[in-house]
């Protein structure tokens, strides 16, 4: 569909994950440079205001170079085991959290420490494996559930050794939690699902809130960090758009999609093989 409509010479915003897989990804990326059109992914919350005092107090230097990374993900919202099977539970349809919500986070990292992924260690877990479909017949769920993912990040401006790990459930009960953290060699910075950021010199055994903006709420959608990302986001797209532009400044482009697919990718063979995957720096 994306190839497509680049070739009728259409902006094209892609949900993620971009792809099914790397080769795809590229092909995607090769032709939305020759076609010269707005080309984007949905990475919304690169335009949470939170995200962004994030990441100008991180290379203003506010903790350091940052050693380890943190992100925890939990939701219930596929525990409830009388959910229909859909396309969610097909991993030929893309299906799955290291996909849906696993995009975002290394997207995240990327974007946000300015240093790509170097190495993964994932697993993967399917904790619900049967779901009737619409029919009311049982049919496997070959998607997971449930990612983990160990990681190491290339040196950069920003990073030293670094370290990070990410939980991902979409089947956990309880408060649900969307918090990614930084550690760096004189403090840390965390940012929480509502988009309020916090910040911890060492030694000071607590956290202590930084002043934010939230960003404004299109009218008519739910409370969340989602959708005030997308509103902002989506303003940009339209005032490009209005202005025959065919970019959007701090957007992830069709070329960070493929960084992304290149990291899932690896992961999806780390959990296979069972042992940490590499990635090169091409």
């Amino acid at each position: 569909m994306t190839l497509a409509a680049l070739d009728a010479g259409k902006a094209v915003l892609c949900e993620k994950p971009m792809a099914m897989n790397a080769e795809e990804a590229r092909r995607m990326t090769e032709r939305a440079r020759e076609r010269g059109v707005l080309a984007l992914i949905d990475h919304e919350l690169r335009f949470l205001p939170g995200r962004i005092k994030m990441r100008e107090l991180l290379h203003s230097g506010e903790i350091g170079k940052v050693k380890h990374v943190k992100l925890t993900f939990r939701s219930d919202s596929r525990a409830d085991i009388e959910r229909p099977w859909n396309w969610w539970s097909d991993i030929k349809q893309g299906g799955g959290t290291l996909g849906a919500i696993g995009s975002h986070v290394i997207d995240g990292f990327r974007w946000l420490l300015r240093a790509d992924v170097s190495e993964v260690f994932c697993n993967l877990a399917t904790h619900v494996r049967e779901r009737k479909d619409h029919g009311g017949q049982m049919r496997a769920v070959t998607t997971d559930d449930e990612a983990n993912l160990l990681l190491r990040f290339a040196d950069s401006e920003l990073t030293e050794g670094a370290t990070g790990n990410a939980s991902l459930s979409m089947v956990e009960s309880g408060a649900s939690a969307h918090r990614i953290e930084f550690f760096g060699s004189h403090g840390a910075l965390k940012v929480d699902g509502n988009g309020y950021v916090w910040s911890a010199k060492t030694g000071d055994g607590d956290w202590t809130s930084v002043e934010t903006d939230r960003g404004e709420l299109a009218p008519g959608t739910d409370e969340g960090s989602w959708s005030r990302g997308l509103t902002a986001f989506t303003r940009e797209i339209v005032d490009a758009l209005r202005e025959g532009r065919t970019t959007v400044e701090g957007a992830a482009t069709f070329e960070d999609g493929y960084r992304t697919q290149l990291v899932l990718d690896a992961a999806r063979r780390s959990n296979e093989r069972g042992c940490w995957e590499k990635l090169t720096a091409d």
